[in-house]
């Protein structure tokens, strides 16, 4: 992964000494080593200037197995379902190691889909998210640049605007109240703010958010994102 970062593209020389271990490293039943190559996979697309262009592709099958047999063995909510619910929030408390590689996997796939303009990356990342225990500042940002160009991923003219509102909220909220982003102070307004704006124009969305989120988080929520109190 360091020679990934500081060599950027011209790592691509060495790439016949770790791309088949990258690769295979994702199928893992070594938890750290799995971690591992999905962050390497994420730094392959940020750092390798479309150098590795062919191994991300390659990589995103494998990166959406590691979340989805996440999901599998801890049993959390389908992040891929419109609703959510309080046990949502209560699995942010204690989140597993599984799920942590999935959170890994998820982020790889938004660099992938961000570096290299991959929209299957890009539906798999939505899939995963939200990230709520490791760095997801770049996830998040990539989530606002989405919104604001009213990406079809995002909102999905298959569905209710609602609905569409409702899963976005969902990932929003999750963000916020997990904390993560408090290391980035103009991130986290910015997503604030975003999430105010959904909840403002979409009552009954602001209703499932207050029933599902537990009252300190509920009244962190409110005070960041300048909502009324619950009535």
């Amino acid at each position: 992964n360091v020679v990934i970062r500081f060599g950027g593209s011209k790592a691509s020389e060495y790439r016949h000494l770790f791309a088949t271990g990258l690769l295979d490293g994702l199928r893992s039943d070594d938890l750290d080593v799995r971690q591992t190559c999905c962050a390497g996979v994420g730094d392959c697309a940020q750092y390798g200037q479309g150098a590795f262009a062919d191994l991300c592709e390659t990589a995103i099958p494998r990166l959406v197995e590691v979340i989805r047999h996440a999901r599998t063995v801890s049993g959390l909510h389908n992040p891929s379902t419109a609703h959510f619910t309080p046990k949502d929030f209560e699995d942010d408390e204690a989140v597993g190691v599984e799920d942590i590689a999935a959170e890994h996997a998820t982020v790889a796939l938004g660099k992938i889909a961000k570096y290299l303009g991959n929209d299957s990356a890009a539906r798999f990342w939505y899939e995963g998210m939200p990230v709520v225990q490791i760095d997801g500042s770049e996830s998040y940002a990539y989530l606002l640049e989405l919104i604001h160009k009213n990406h079809y991923i995002i909102f999905d003219s298959q569905m209710e605007n609602t609905e569409n509102l409702r899963r976005l909220a969902g990932v929003l909220v999750r963000g916020l109240s997990s904390r993560i982003l408090h290391y980035d102070p103009q991130l986290q307004d910015s997503v604030s703010r975003a999430l105010e704006q959904i909840l403002k124009e979409t009552p009954e969305v602001q209703k499932e958010v207050f029933d599902a989120l537990p009252p300190d988080k509920l009244q962190a929520l409110i005070d960041e994102c300048k909502l009324p109190n619950r009535t």
